[in-house]
């Protein structure tokens, strides 16, 4: 069974983290508060998702050093990182086994994701899923989907799991 309890250290921080540097405190207040957890389509979440957690390297500081090429700011360090960017790119969410691609809940977003896990990894397999609104095993890992409210926002995940398939 998915650990549930790693899931709910992804509760994404707040833009003024302690331990960011001063340079990420800067660039994080600029940041919209409509570009944290974007409104994106379905297809754009999941293709930032494929992009960003499942092609991306599996080394932590390697996969860090990615999203900060991309325009990605970390809200502080941690066991659990949280990566913001001004503009509808999801946000990023990393811990040393699992990615998380969140933005607000959108229709579709389920079945994109769904069609996305069928069409990737056709021998997918069913996983338990308790507190989870779905979850696949496959090659990667377990990938999983949960819908949230959070500070008055519906947000939608699509999460990765390394090393559980």
């Amino acid at each position: 069974m998915i650990r549930i309890a790693l899931l709910s250290l992804i509760a994404l921080a707040a833009c003024t983290a302690p331990g960011a540097t001063p340079a990420d405190r800067a660039e994080l207040s600029t940041i919209k508060s409509r570009n944290i957890a974007p409104k994106l389509s379905p297809e754009d979440l999941v293709t930032a998702f494929q992009r960003l957690c499942l092609n991306a390297p599996r080394d932590r500081a390697a996969h860090e050093a990615a999203l900060r090429a991309a325009g990605y700011v970390p809200t502080g360090p941690g066991a659990t990182q949280v990566f913001l960017v001004d503009d509808k790119r999801p946000d990023i969410a990393l811990t040393d086994t699992t990615c998380v691609a969140r933005a607000t809940a959108r229709t579709v977003q389920a079945a994109q994701a769904a069609a996305f896990i069928r069409q990737t990894y056709p021998n997918a397999r069913d996983a338990q899923a308790a507190g989870l609104e779905h979850a696949w095993q496959t090659t990667q890992g377990t990938i999983a989907t949960r819908r949230a409210f959070e500070d008055g926002v519906n947000t939608y995940w699509l999460i990765l799991i390394r090393g559980s398939a």
